[in-house]
């Protein structure tokens, strides 16, 4: 929210059930009704959504962004897929979102593959196995 508020974004908070006491549609309405374009959310609301069967494309969203939680890849691709009309990328972060930093992310720059990350923003970092052996790409 810091980044968002420096840039001169908007930024939108919910905080509650995306499906009750309203409609299960209650998340388009918040998302459309208020020209949200970057939307946040977890796995957990993409399988919620997944078994409840919405499936409808979120309009004006241009990214979908993530943090906190591991993806699975029906979930990831039911998003990109279903609500994100196989054109949204989603943006996943993960470590050091209490610093306001990230250790490991994704980026629309490169392909991008269900669950995974590439490398963090500004950070330097190195893989290596129990062994001490530097892990390779793949």
């Amino acid at each position: 929210m810091i980044g968002a508020h420096a840039l001169g974004a908007s930024v939108m908070v919910y905080d509650g059930a995306m499906d009750y006491p309203a409609p299960p549609d209650r998340l388009w309405s918040l998302v459309e009704g208020n020209g949200v374009s970057i939307l946040g959310l977890s796995p957990t609301v993409a399988r919620s959504l997944m078994a409840s069967g919405q499936g409808r494309r979120f309009s004006g969203v241009r990214v979908f962004g993530s943090t906190g939680e591991p993806w699975d890849t029906r979930s990831w691709m039911y998003l990109f897929r279903n609500l994100g009309g196989s054109e949204v990328p989603i943006c996943n972060i993960s470590g050091g979102t209490d610093i306001i930093g990230c250790f490991l992310a994704s980026t629309p720059a490169i392909p991008m593959k269900p669950g995974a990350f590439t490398w963090g923003l500004a950070w330097g970092h190195r893989c290596t196995m129990r062994t001490g052996t530097r892990c390779t790409g793949g």
